[in-house]
């Protein structure tokens, strides 16, 4: 997807950036429809929807600037340059936006990545909460060891919640927002063995830090003893 949109057939997502955005996501939600066949949306997002949930998985291609994707209910449209979502079929006591998020990344994984939203359950305590993830997408070059090159991203998060009203304008909209920027720097790690001098080095450390460490302890007990026997010779002498 060159334009970097996706169309509003499965889901209520808004223009998003990112070169490869991996998204999988469980949204549980009230609702008393039977289960639904899973159906495709340009072969990038796949939504089950059941009884008691509905989930959300797939990937997406858009372009290097900020933006947000969300999930919300209702049909969505522009009203006044402002996008909002009908939930009169809803009724905002009956939207519970509890949700698990199993997986969230922004490109591929690399060894020893840490994707902080991964297995983040949430518990809606009220009815109609929306919950912003604020996330910082920080651009990362990993060097394998074969030469090969990964260019992904890592990012860090911060999450803030509200009951809304309906409206996404001051009052916000029911739903589970992912707003994120790009950081203007980027990390660079590469893979490296060790040769067998840096492993003598380490050695060689190790033991130059037992034989202060004993020296230290030697001198501590020699200087004891000695002023123990000190004072022992001055209670003779008197």
């Amino acid at each position: 997807m060159s334009s970097g949109k996706l169309r509003r057939r499965c889901l209520t997502l808004t223009p998003w950036t990112l070169t490869a955005v991996r998204a999988a996501m469980v949204l549980r939600q009230k609702t008393s429809s039977a289960v639904t066949p899973v159906r495709m949306c340009e072969r990038h997002i796949a939504v089950e929807a059941g009884p008691s949930r509905t989930q959300v998985y797939g990937f997406l291609e858009v372009n290097k600037v900020a933006g947000n994707f969300h999930f919300a209910p209702g049909k969505s449209f522009q009203q006044s340059h402002v996008h909002v979502h009908d939930l009169q079929s809803f009724g905002l006591d009956n939207i519970n936006m509890t949700h698990y998020i199993r997986h969230l990344s922004f490109g591929e994984d690399y060894p020893g990545i840490v994707n902080p939203l991964d297995r983040t359950n949430v518990t809606a305590l009220q009815a109609s909460m929306m919950f912003q993830y604020f996330v910082k997408v920080v651009p990362t070059v990993y060097m394998k060891l074969d030469g090969k090159v990964l260019r992904t991203n890592q990012f860090s998060v911060t999450r803030h919640e509200k009951v809304a009203n309906g409206l996404l304008g001051d009052q916000g909209l029911p739903g589970v927002f992912v707003l994120y920027e790009l950081s203007p720097m980027m990390v660079k790690l590469t893979e490296k063995h060790r040769s067998f001098t840096h492993f003598l080095t380490g050695v060689c450390a190790i033991i130059g830090g037992m034989f202060t460490v004993a020296g230290l302890i030697d001198s501590l007990i020699y200087h004891s003893a000695r002023a123990i026997q000190k004072k022992i010779d001055l209670g003779k002498t008197t």
